[in-house]
């Protein structure tokens, strides 16, 4: 895990952001707490141990018929429950902030460059499947 510190002061309300990147080869979560008068730090996690990052993975073929939409829904459940673990254990009363910001926080996705509408419709439809937000454009926002 690495963190990236600002050095410009927060000057807004109370709000956790979730960035999630997905890469074509890899994708990484991060977050942020967000808290009036100080500095942000954005905490990036890295979503597989150590020990497998040398070793190749076996995985069994996908059944016929999963769609791109139902891949990516379990895909940002998987990301997004490891972030909220990560925030819960690291942050002091990380309980109680999530539950208490969880209905307001923001979503960045940063997508390849050539993905097209109709793919970020695809990745936003999975996050609202997954139950990241509700149909909003005020609360996720894509980036390339």
């Amino acid at each position: 895990m690495w963190g990236y510190h600002s050095e410009k002061m927060y000057t807004g309300e109370e709000k956790i952001v979730i960035a999630f990147d997905i890469g074509t080869n890899t994708s990484i979560a991060s977050y942020t707490h967000l808290v009036g008068g100080s500095l942000p730090i954005v905490q990036a996690l890295h979503m597989y141990p150590e020990s497998l990052r040398d070793q190749s993975l076996n995985l069994p073929t996908l059944p016929r018929g999963v769609s791109l939409l139902r891949i990516y829904k379990h895909f940002l459940l998987y990301m997004f429950k490891h972030t909220q673990s990560h925030f819960q254990s690291k942050i002091p009363n990380g309980s109680a902030i999530w539950n208490r910001l969880r209905s307001n926080m923001e979503f960045v996705f940063a997508i390849p460059i050539n993905w097209d509408y109709t793919q970020q419709q695809i990745m936003c439809q999975a996050a609202i499947d997954a139950g990241l937000f509700r149909h909003t454009r005020q609360r996720h926002c894509f980036i390339s």
